[in-house]
Formats: C-alpha cells, sequence, structure tokens
C-alpha cells in the first residue's frame, strides 16, 4: 500500500477500475516523498499481467532505474520523451477504433490487451514551455480512459506545477501531495 488512511486502511491506487483506466497527479515539495511513491505504485502495479509500463523519466533516470526489467519503454531526453506521448497517442486512436470493433465500451485489459501506464516523472521539464505536448497528453487523459491508456504526472508542488494545466488538474482522478515531514525535535 501507498500508506494508511485516517481510519488505518491500506491506501492502494488501483490504475482501473469499472469506468476505465485512471490518470493521476503526484506533486509535492523537494524530500516531500514523490519518487517513493511512485516506486511504491510500480512495486505493486507491475505485479499484474494486465498491464504494460512506459516512463518518460526527466529526472535523469534515478525514478525507473530499479524499474528498468519491467518497463516496455523508457525515455530520459525531453525530445524522445514527446516521440513516446505521439506514439501514445496514436495506440489511443487506435485502441478506441478496436473497441467498437470487439464490442467493449471500455477496454478490458488482459495479458492479450493489456493497459498501458505511462508515468512522466519531472513533468514540468517538458511542458512548461511546449504547449503541443501538454494539449496531447491532456488529450490523452480526457479521452483515453476508455482505451486503456493511464497517465501519471509526478512534478513540484501544485503552487508551482508548471505546464500542469488546470484541465489535467482536474481530470486527474488521483491527485496525491507529497511535503517534507518536520522534525518531531
Amino acid at each position: 500500500p501507498l500508506g494508511r488512511h485516517d481510519d488505518g486502511e491500506p491506501m492502494a491506487l488501483s490504475i482501473y477500475d469499472d469506468e476505465g483506466a485512471r490518470g493521476g497527479l503526484i506533486g509535492g515539495q523537494k524530500g516531500g516523498g514523490k519518487t517513493r511513491a511512485l516506486w511504491t505504485l510500480m512495486e505493486g502495479w507491475t505485479n499484474t499481467a494486465d498491464a504494460v509500463f512506459l516512463i518518460g523519466d526527466l529526472s535523469g533516470g534515478a525514478t525507473s532505474a530499479p524499474w528498468l526489467p519491467c518497463l516496455l519503454w523508457r525515455e530520459t531526453q525531453p525530445a524522445r520523451v514527446k516521440t513516446m506521448i505521439k506514439a501514445l497517442d496514436a495506440a489511443a486512436t487506435w485502441r478506441a477504433a478496436q473497441l467498437d470493433r470487439l464490442g467493449w465500451e471500455s477496454w478490458q485489459p488482459s495479458p492479450t490487451h493489456p493497459a498501458i501506464v505511462f508515468v512522466l516523472d519531472e513533468a514540468q521539464v517538458l511542458l512548461k514551455d511546449d504547449y503541443e505536448t501538454r494539449m496531447l497528453l491532456e488529450q490523452l487523459i480526457q479521452r483515453d480512459r476508455k482505451s486503456g491508456i493511464s497517465v501519471f504526472l509526478s512534478c513540484p508542488a501544485p503552487v508551482v506545477m508548471e505546464g500542469v494545466s488546470r484541465t489535467f488538474r482536474e481530470q486527474s482522478r488521483i491527485r496525491k501531495l507529497f511535503h517534507p515531514l518536520k522534525s518531531q525535535n
């Protein structure tokens, strides 16, 4: 689990539910636990055979390094991450057509039809000055839940969140904010 709720129950974040893929936003201050949270989520998510994982790791690769064996695709350079996002858009378009062909209302993840989980770490590096990529990501999270594509962004505290639009924040079904704990001394 990611942590515990106030009542002590474990906090688990599913990448999929009855309405389709779930996207999310993980924000926080430096040292607040964003990377550890992503690692905890990946630990749970990668134990499934019905999802594939892609990471745009703009931290230089530190966030994704422990997960290399589990990743279908990993990029650490902004230009290559843009290529990844364009490929996700093409996959979403193809999957939308497949929904009709298969007679599905939303994607039904399985080992032969896996969900796609895309994590963009340090999202502000790419999104703050790149309108085209920002709009493409907004499209992905707005229309592609039904196509089985989950988009998760990790970036600094929401007050800063350069490049993370209001639309993305509103469409993110999972939002978590982390901050460093103060010493009790």
